[in-house]
């Protein structure tokens, strides 16, 4: 964020024809570098004007929205008078006070095949070349699309997704807070698992214990340590935006509501159940629903691999919950079927109900937005809520 020379504003990017600048929409101001110029002004103006800012004898007042260097002002003289540029000699930005840069004699605008067409023409023509030239770096991009940390290919042959772009404006304090009280919770209870996710533990047969309280105590409970671990990636990975997109208190609404749904649909697949389950998965379908829909175009990278062939893919965040739902779809009838210890009924629940929130509140946060601008394994005998 770079502030104005003059009055201290917060500049604006601006899109010109074939460049980007700064600009103040205080005083009019705008930046430009000796190079920009040089494509946009007569070279002749522009070589004289670098020439004499590097011999360092004009006076130098302002400071350079780049660098912090103060800047020489030097004077150009040309048609409609003599102004005094400032020029830095350092980084080669220049600025223009209001009206200064219009005043200099510009190069004549390049013609070509489509210069003699239509407004509405040259628009549309280009749109589409757009179009065009994107879909081949999609297309191009989704199959190279190796990860420069060195760490992400662990996560990908775990399985892990790995979400890009990501750029967050706040510290997501709820989420990370509820990981730390997860984990910690989790540790205790390893120290005695079998005994502890029995008391605490979602048992379909006696759902109604401590008042229901054992559909959130059982969210606080994991089956091992890759459990606990898998389910917190996802957590943080996507729990930090949808936090940041609908707020705190809806967020942990989000959570609890989901892991009571996914609790219950858990229950209703076989309700003389004596088997535990746990695992804060069911809580993280919601969120990764919400998520989903929220942000449907956000990208996540995985990777394919078959013995020694490896391939980074990078897919939507939509069309990746729309596989992981058909997964889940399966992951049931296995469970109905005493093939798996993964609850997928408790996943589909939660969900369910991340998807219910989206509709309940997208109108709502998109205003507020603008205002702004797993394989299942053995656990010893009692079921584990995982992806």
């Amino acid at each position: 964020m770079q502030n104005c020379p003059n009055c201290q504003s917060i500049l604006e990017r601006v899109k010109g024809k074939g460049c980007v600048y700064l600009s103040c929409p205080q005083c009019g101001g705008r930046s430009a570098t000796v190079a920009l110029l040089r494509n946009k002004l007569e070279r002749k103006t522009v070589n004289s004007l670098w020439l004499q800012a590097r011999e360092d004898v004009f006076p130098k007042k302002k400071l350079c929205l780049e660098c912090g260097q103060l800047t020489s002002e030097v004077p150009v003289e040309h048609e409609h008078g003599v102004q005094l540029i400032d020029v830095c000699t350092r980084c080669q930005t220049v600025w223009f006070d209001n009206g200064e840069y219009d005043k200099f004699p510009k190069l004549p605008e390049k013609k070509n095949e489509y210069s003699d067409l239509p407004q509405e023409a040259r628009v549309a023509l280009a749109t589409y070349k757009v179009e065009q030239i994107s879909k081949r770096a999609e297309q191009a991009d989704a199959w190279d699309n190796s990860p420069d940390e060195w760490w992400h290919w662990i996560l990908g042959i775990l399985g892990m997704p790995i979400e890009q772009g990501k750029a967050l404006t706040k510290i997501s304090y709820m989420t990370w807070s509820l990981a730390v009280m997860i984990v910690a919770v989790s540790f205790i209870a390893f120290t005695d698992l079998y005994a502890v996710v029995m008391n605490l533990g979602l048992i379909p047969a006696q759902c109604g214990r401590y008042l229901g309280g054992t559909f959130i105590s059982s969210v606080f409970l994991h089956a091992d340590i890759f459990h606990l671990i898998s389910n917190m990636y996802f957590f943080l990975v996507f729990g930090d935006d949808v936090e940041e997109f609908m707020g705190r208190g809806k967020f942990l609404l989000l959570i609890f509501s989901a892991a009571i749904v996914g609790g219950i649909a858990h229950c209703l697949l076989d309700l003389d159940s004596q088997t535990p389950c746990v695992g804060a998965s069911g809580a993280i379908s919601g969120i990764m629903a919400y998520y989903a829909l929220a942000f449907p175009k956000a990208k996540v990278s995985i990777l394919l691999w078959f013995y020694m062939y490896f391939r980074w893919v990078k897919i939507s965040a939509f069309w990746l919950f729309m596989i992981w739902v058909g997964l889940q779809l399966f992951g049931v009838v296995e469970q109905a079927s005493g093939l798996s210890n993964v609850s997928a009924m408790a996943h589909i629940g939660g969900a369910f109900t991340g998807v219910v929130f989206w509709f309940m509140t997208k109108d709502g946060e998109k205003r507020k937005a603008v205002k702004k601008k797993k394989p299942s394994t053995s656990t010893g005998g009692y079921r584990k809520n995982a992806w």
